[in-house]
């Protein structure tokens, strides 16, 4: 099995094994308050449990809410209410349709760029051979999960 092949094999796997993650959007207070709250655990015995003082507590709170708590701090938090941090970048579809998606611009912008070239020198061709190359070059693009799909103009 090659390089590209293993690619695809790794893709598709997250790609299923996130289909059905369905998180909630995160708390309006975060979720550390959230959590916190949901086990009837105060912010000073939160600090407590981590040896801190509640004010820091609630400065980490409002790091999160602010979006600049660092993960370290949010699993420390976790842990101290028995929970896990769990961290992952999810693809609003599939890593999948975002490669082959990423890949046809590519492919398009190349194939149009060649196009014009020949056009100048008179030797055109037609929509279906133009959209057959383009689908070749993406296929390969993704195949060999070229670096190349991501220099485009747009």
């Amino acid at each position: 099995m090659n390089r590209g092949q293993i690619n695809t094999l790794r893709r598709r796997q997250l790609d299923r094994s996130l289909a059905d993650l369905s998180l909630p959007p995160k708390p309006g207070k975060g979720w550390i308050v959230e959590v916190r709250n949901m086990l009837g655990m105060s912010a000073a015995q939160l600090g407590h449990r981590l040896g801190i003082r509640q004010s820091t507590v609630a400065k980490l709170e409002q790091s999160e809410r602010d979006g600049t708590i660092t993960l370290n701090s949010l699993e420390r938090l976790a842990g101290a209410m028995s929970c896990r941090l769990v961290y992952a970048i999810v693809p609003e579809t599939t890593y999948s349709q975002i490669l082959d998606s990423q890949a046809k611009l590519r492919a398009e912008e190349v194939i149009g760029i060649v196009q014009s070239s020949m056009a100048l020198e008179g030797q055109s061709n037609t929509a279906a051979v133009l959209e057959s190359e383009v689908e070749v070059l993406s296929g390969e693009l993704v195949r060999t999960l070229s670096r190349e799909i991501w220099n485009t103009n747009e």
